[in-house]
């Protein structure tokens, strides 16, 4: 109850979405996400779907990040955006983090909080879902890169979905995973 009380307040984070040298358009975001359409939130609430919040403010150097809690111990938490990779498209990166203590709903220190974040692709040519890979980041650890190749998927459309999990060392214990930068290279 009371993650539903401090949810009611953050209607608004951001998290950057998928850049690439051709701008690409989805359509508009899941209208329960009440995402801001301003600031550092309006190219989450026109690009990604999720039932996370866009948090404008910035956290340790990156602005604008997607904020997703698992939803129990046992159900992970969604973002997720659908795009064709551009053909000249090879490299997926994306910025994550463990934010618990870092934001305003959630201030009391946590280095050892940590979250587990499992990254998917699907092809919709074939339906074929890829797991590119499954992480545990740590609140200490800071916002963390990833990379990965993409080439098989050039010039198809694709969903990409990113899911935070209760995982870790102390399962439940402050997974607030943030989403940061999703570029395509």
């Amino acid at each position: 109850m009371i993650i539903g009380i401090i949810l009611a307040f953050l209607i608004g984070f951001s998290v950057s979405s998928i850049t690439s040298q051709k701008k690409v358009t989805v359509g508009i975001a899941n209208p329960e996400m009440m995402f801001k359409s301003e600031d550092a939130c309006s190219i989450v609430s026109s690009e990604w779907q999720s039932n996370g919040y866009c948090f404008p403010g910035e956290i340790e150097g990156e602005k604008g990040a997607i904020i997703i809690h698992p939803i129990s111990t046992d159900t992970p938490r969604v973002a997720f955006q659908t795009f064709q990779v551009p053909k000249s498209a090879r490299k997926l990166t994306i910025k994550v983090a463990d934010v618990a203590g870092k934001v305003p709903w959630n201030l009391k220190p946590c280095p050892e909080c940590d979250v587990g974040f499992r990254i998917k692709i699907t092809d919709l040519s074939n339906w074929s879902e890829h797991q590119l890979d499954d992480f545990v980041v740590a609140a200490k650890d800071g916002w963390i890169t990833k990379t990965y190749d993409i080439s098989n998927f050039s010039g198809k459309t694709v969903t990409l979905s990113i899911y935070a999990y209760a995982g870790g060392t102390d399962i439940w214990k402050g997974e607030w995973a943030a989403i940061g930068s999703v570029k395509l290279e």
